[in-house]
C-alpha cells in the first residue's frame, strides 16, 4: 500500500487501517468522511487532489502543513469546517471549492497567494468575515453570493469576467474595482448595506451588466462615461430618486 497513488472511499465511514496514509498518495477522494481531522501521520507533500466534500471535517490537520503539489481542493458542503490551509501553503492551487462551508470564518494568506488560481467558490459561506487582500484569480467567474457576514468588498485582481456578490453585507464598491478591467457582469443584488458605488466603476469599459436590485440604502449612482459598454443597469428597489444626466439620456 506504500505505493498507492489514488484512493477513493466516497460515502465511506472511518475505515480501520487508514490512519497511516501513504506519502506517495496523489489523489484522495473521501466524500462524507466522518473524521474531524485527517490522521496526524499523513504527509500530504505529494497530494495533487483532495476531495472531502460533504464531510464532518473541521480542519484538515493540526497546525500548518506545506502542500506544494496540491492543485484541486474540494471541501464543499463541509458545514463543520472552521479553518482551511493558509493559501500561501498551497502555492500550486488551481481550484478551491468551499461552497456551503457555513462555519468557516476566514481565509488566510500570510504570504503570496497561489498564482494560477482559476476557480474559487465561496457561495453560502454565511459566517465568512475575513478575506485575503492580495488574491489573484485567472478564471472567468467568482462568487461570494450568500456571504452575508462579509462587510468589505474583496480586493481581488485577475481576468475575472463575472463577479457575483449578491446578498453580502458589503457597504461600498471601492475604487480598487477598476483593477478588474475584464469584468463584464457584476451582480450585487440585495446588498442591503450598500451605500456607495465608486466612480471608478466607470473605468470598467467591458462592463455590460450591473445588477443593484434591492440595494435599499443606495441613494446615488455615478454618471456613465463615454466608451462604457454598459447595456443592462438594474436599479429597482434602491433609494435612487434621480439618475445622472448621461444615465438618464442613455436609458430613458
Amino acid at each position: 500500500m506504500y505505493d498507492l497513488r489514488t484512493l477513493i472511499i466516497n460515502y465511506g465511514l472511518h475505515i480501520a487501517g487508514l490512519d497511516d496514509l501513504p506519502v506517495e498518495l496523489r489523489y484522495l477522494h473521501w466524500k462524507s468522511c466522518d473524521l474531524e481531522v485527517l490522521p496526524s501521520s499523513f504527509n500530504p507533500e505529494n497530494l495533487i487532489e483532495l476531495d472531502l466534500s460533504s464531510s464532518d471535517i473541521k480542519q484538515l490537520w493540526e497546525g500548518r502543513m506545506f502542500i506544494p503539489q496540491l492543485k484541486r481542493l474540494n471541501l464543499g458542503d463541509c458545514g463543520k469546517l472552521i479553518s482551511i490551509p493558509d493559501l500561501s501553503d498551497i502555492p500550486s492551487a488551481e481550484g478551491i471549492n468551499l461552497e456551503g462551508c457555513s462555519s468557516l470564518l476566514e481565509i488566510r494568506s500570510s504570504r503570496e497567494c497561489p498564482k494560477n488560481l482559476h476557480y474559487l467558490q465561496l457561495s453560502e459561506c454565511k459566517n465568512l468575515r475575513s478575506f485575503p487582500s492580495n488574491i489573484h484569480i485567472e478564471g472567468s467567474g467568482f462568487s461570494l453570493s450568500g456571504c452575508i457576514s462579509l462587510t468589505k468588498f474583496p480586493h481581488i485582481s485577475g481576468n475575472i469576467k463575472r463577479l457575483d456578490l449578491s446578498w453580502p453585507g458589503v457597504e461600498e464598491v471601492p475604487s480598487t474595482i477598476q483593477c478588474l478591467s475584464k469584468l463584464e457582469s457584476l451582480d450585487m443584488s440585495n446588498c442591503k448595506r450598500l451605500k456607495r458605488v465608486s466612480k471608478s466603476i466607470c473605468e470598467l469599459k467591458s462592463l455590460d451588466r450591473l445588477h443593484l436590485l434591492g440595494c435599499r440604502k443606495l441613494e446615488s449612482f455615478p454618471d456613465i462615461l463615454e466608451g462604457m459598454e454598459l447595456r443592462f443597469l438594474i436599479l429597482s428597489r434602491t433609494a435612487i430618486k434621480e439618475l445622472p444626466p448621461n444615465c438618464e439620456s442613455r436609458y430613458k
